[in-house]
């Protein structure tokens, strides 16, 4: 990986100017986290800290100007799992695993960091009715959202969570961190207000596993549970471990206040560089994979219209746009009741697709390979196209 340094802008963490830039992928091409169309990278830049490891945007004027576009205009997405069967909100899985995890009191304050229209609280509250919930988000337009869904109180800024002068027995934040161009902030101002034996949770998506995050604009930094840990050490945090099942691509620690430092920070820049250049060279991958199937076959079709779906229509319309026919397939069924998808794109199921088309299947393989599981019946009439095989 050839290194470049860059000079006059500070590490989000550590605020070391000895940062590095990194690879781009074939095409440079990007995605928003809200699932739309971005198009090329020019003058967006990823970089790794030297002294720390830390890989993250370059936090120029023009990236700066980007992420504010496209924060002003943000559809607050929620994310589906199945479960048994049926699809629940992925917030309030979240937050039902987090509840049966601790062993909460009756009675608390509950913060949610980057709550949005405080779907997070609400379902909160409806598990633990004795706790007082309050939400933090930079949008203004989710205030009214919050307070006459949960009654809960709302902060603007970290600002106003410090001048509250409230304690918090728990503070979540859910899939933000890495979003966030101020995390040391954010961690700093949490260690001020947590109570006693107040506990913080973070959850967020390890780019090891997943490494189509990479393609989002507005995820400042790309971390994974090693990085995450490091990071919580160096703000003066001590992780604790219970019982908590999660998805393979998710990192999640249960943290709480510990000035003693029990542990040092570890300099990950070695172990991220090496992490980063096998996820280039994955979606690299990616990239030939498509276009070889883009030449070979007339019908293609993306399941999900996740952010890495997105990612590899941007390939397809790179190579050719309109050429194709082109396919969104979805399982969700209220997604699929819109008709259209993204760019307008028809939105199909499987059983219903024309005979001799390939299937894109941007996931982990894990992911992949239970998808193929669940709809092997249809193999002869479809290919499916796994990047990890």
């Amino acid at each position: 990986m050839q290194k470049k340094k860059v000079a006059a802008m500070e590490c989000l963490i550590c605020g070391s100017r000895h940062l590095e830039l990194l690879e781009k992928t074939k095409f440079g091409l990007l995605v928003t986290g809200n699932r739309k169309t971005y198009g090329e990278s020019d003058g967006i830049e990823k970089c790794i800290c030297v002294d720390c490891g830390h890989i993250q945007y370059m936090q120029n004027t023009l990236y700066k100007r980007i992420t504010e576009k496209i924060f002003k205009d943000y559809e607050v997405l929620h994310n589906k799992s199945f479960v048994n069967g049926m699809q629940v909100l992925r917030e309030h899985l979240v937050i039902a695993k987090v509840i049966s995890a601790l062993s909460l009191p009756d009675t608390g304050n509950f913060l949610d960091i980057g709550c949005g229209g405080g779907e997070a609280m609400y379902f909160f509250q409806s598990k633990m009715p004795g706790w007082n919930v309050y939400g933090m988000d930079i949008g203004e337009e989710f205030e009214q959202q919050v307070t006459e869904r949960t009654g809960g109180g709302y902060f603007k800024s970290l600002l106003e969570i410090r001048n509250s002068g409230k304690r918090f027995d728990l503070v979540t934040i859910n899939y933000v961190l890495s979003v966030a161009d101020n995390q040391g902030e954010i961690l700093d101002c949490i260690k001020n207000v947590l109570s006693d034996r107040g506990v913080l949770f973070i959850i967020d998506t390890d780019f090891e596993i997943q490494p189509y995050t990479l393609n989002i604009v507005e995820v400042s930094s790309f971390i994974t549970k090693k990085s995450l840990s490091n990071i919580l050490i160096k703000k003066g945090y001590a992780e604790f471990f219970p019982e908590f099942v999660h998805d393979k691509k998710e990192i999640w620690a249960f943290a709480m206040v510990n000035e003693q430092r029990e542990y040092k920070e570890q300099n990950l820049y070695e172990e991220n560089c090496r992490i980063y250049k096998t996820k280039i060279e994955y979606l690299n991958n990616v990239v030939d994979v498509v276009e070889k199937y883009y030449m070979l076959y007339d019908k293609l079709a993306i399941f999900g219209m996740s952010n890495a779906g997105i990612w590899v229509l941007e390939i397809i319309e790179k190579l050719g746009k309109g050429k194709k026919q082109i396919t969104w397939i979805e399982e969700d069924e209220e997604i699929m009741q819109k008709g259209y998808g993204v760019n307008g794109y028809p939105i199909s199921k499987i059983e219903k697709l024309d005979f001799n088309t390939v299937v894109f299947l941007p996931f982990p393989d894990y992911v992949s390979r239970d998808i193929m599981r669940r709809y092997c019946k249809y193999s002869p009439k479809i290919h499916f196209i796994s990047f990890d095989d």
